[in-house]
């Protein structure tokens, strides 16, 4: 996921593996669904596995290479888009709360936070999404 540097001092390749360690558990031990998106395309690369769950995936293949806004309930307007694409580009965090569907169909009420970053030259949008509101199967809703 990440390039690194070859150090010479060993208390350096220590520290190196320290953040190493912290990053990961940090990412996959998140009680939040997190999500790395392409910075062009809003296309995943990377989630933990808090969004495999979330979004109901047999696997994280399930996720990678889906567009973001593909894990909307409904699409947002283009304006929506383009505020949301706008916003992050100026450097700002973009915060929403809105109902997203699970890839077996299961809609729950959550938030998001999208924020542009630069890593190893890149730049890459870290996407997270909180539950807000339990699953609701989507004919239930539809029927009340």
């Amino acid at each position: 996921m990440r390039n690194f540097k070859i150090y010479k001092d060993r208390s350096d390749v220590y520290k190196l593996k320290s953040t190493d360690i912290l990053f990961h558990a940090v990412f996959n031990d998140s009680p939040e669904a997190i999500f790395l998106l392409d910075g062009n395309n809003f296309r995943i690369f990377e989630c933990n596995r808090t969004a495999v769950e979330l979004f109901q995936a047999a696997s994280k293949s399930d996720l990678i290479n889906l567009q973001s806004f593909k894990l909307y309930d409904s699409e947002p307007a283009e304006f929506s888009k383009e505020i949301i694409i706008k916003e992050i580009n100026n450097g700002g965090e973009y915060k929403q709360e809105l109902t997203f569907r699970t890839l077996k169909d299961n809609i729950f009420w959550g938030s998001i936070s999208k924020k542009k970053v630069q890593l190893d030259g890149q730049m890459i949008i870290i996407l997270r999404i909180k539950k807000i509101i339990e699953y609701i199967k989507a004919a239930e809703t539809l029927a009340t």
